[in-house]
């Protein structure tokens, strides 16, 4: 209490308050530029571990008039062979009318179904999307779908909105018609995938349909890819040589993409003025408080202070006011990042995590050490010049 009476009475209190307010600002938006830039690279990624597109022929006049727009053996041979290319295969379309109703909601639609190969779902147990005879039928629908439906379809039909797991409970009726027969299966909701915009049925389900109802034989006319790097230039030239344009994947938002990346760039430079100058400010006022209280410092040196005694009090109190600031940054950026990650899940962004990346906490840890250092080798230069 002492020391802080004779040290700290010559402090500028609104020069402290200015510098606080400046590392909370500075931190607050280095931390959130970081955690958003993480959560859209896996929204603008859409898999975890593959970067998926999916291409089919840009339709034109001549595609109307009967020129083909699907794709032929060898044009799909000749994609699976480009270097850029991890692996390729086919969407399978059904060959029969579809329907589902919802008996609890009064709903009925007709609709389409196609299947891939699980490796492209990106969801979690994947491998457990099959099918056999007896058993109900899984569907896995886009995230985008849901969103559609919950901002779009519901509120204009009065229907209730839904989130994943509400979808999951809704007993569904699969109405499959062809050859002059009709059946219905008992399907439910398996997953929500942010990989592809379709609704999916498993192979063994759409291959047993088709053979059972099938009445044309539909041709290829998507493609779903994995490809090296999604914005890679001959990748980009194949496609645009081949007339092929890309439906969804990593592409669809490249000028998105450049834009965020060019305005989280711009946050992350204004954060770092902030913080430079905040700390800064913080240096020079700590500076110019050992150097106002000089006489003090020596006197209490005089005294059987010793130098070591005096820094150790300095930084600390210094130290104790970034860590409630650096705690203070956490405590507002963990329920906004939470709310934040809570509502993308809620529209079938599985994939987003909850919490602050590990990152994120990392790069709050390193720089409140850094600055911990700094500080301290500025306060014990400043006592030792005065001593």
């Amino acid at each position: 209490m002492l020391l802080t009476k004779i040290l700290f009475q010559h402090r500028n209190r609104w020069q402290v308050i200015g510098a606080n307010v400046g590392v909370f600002v500075g931190l607050f938006l280095l931390l959130f530029a970081l955690q958003f830039y993480l959560d859209m690279r896996v929204l603008m990624r859409g898999a975890r571990d593959a970067n998926l597109l999916i291409i089919n022929k840009e339709l034109s006049v001549l595609n109307t008039m009967g020129a083909p727009s699907d794709f032929s053996e060898a044009e799909i041979e000749e994609v699976k062979k480009q270097t850029f290319v991890k692996s390729a295969d086919a969407f399978v379309s059904n060959q029969y009318r579809a329907s589902i109703s919802i008996p609890d909601f009064n709903f009925y639609s007709l609709l389409f179904f196609q299947s891939i190969p699980n490796d492209y779902l990106g969801i979690k147990n994947a491998d457990g999307f099959r099918w056999r005879e007896g058993e109900e039928v899984p569907i896995v629908v886009s995230s985008d779908y849901l969103a559609l439906y919950n901002f779009g379809f519901a509120p204009s039909q009065n229907l209730p909105q839904l989130t994943p797991a509400s979808m999951r409970l809704l007993a569904v009726d699969l109405n499959v018609t062809g050859k002059g027969k009709t059946r219905t299966f008992k399907a439910r909701l398996y997953d929500l995938s942010p990989n592809v915009n379709s609704i999916l049925v498993p192979a063994e389900f759409m291959q047993a349909a088709n053979a059972e109802f099938g009445e044309k034989q539909q041709p290829v006319n998507q493609l779903i890819l994995s490809v090296q790097n999604p914005y890679d230039k001959n990748l980009n030239d194949f496609l645009k040589e081949k007339g092929y344009k890309i439906s969804r994947g990593g592409l669809i938002g490249g000028e998105l993409k450049s834009v965020l990346d060019l305005l989280i760039l711009v946050v992350l430079v204004v954060a770092l003025l902030l913080i430079g100058l905040s700390l800064l400010v913080f240096v020079l006022n700590f500076q110019l408080l050992v150097s106002q209280a000089q006489q003090e410092i020596r006197l209490l040196l005089q005294l059987g202070y010793r130098q070591s005694v005096l820094v150790k009090f300095l930084a600390r109190n210094l130290l104790i006011s970034f860590a409630v600031i650096a705690l203070s940054v956490f405590v507002l950026l963990s329920p906004i990042k939470y709310m934040f990650g809570n509502a993308l899940i809620n529209q079938g962004y599985a994939m987003i995590s909850l919490w602050l990346d590990v990152w994120v906490w990392a790069l709050g840890i390193g720089f409140s050490g850094l600055f911990a250092w700094l500080n301290w080798r500025s306060i014990s230069r400043s006592v030792a010049k005065v001593a």
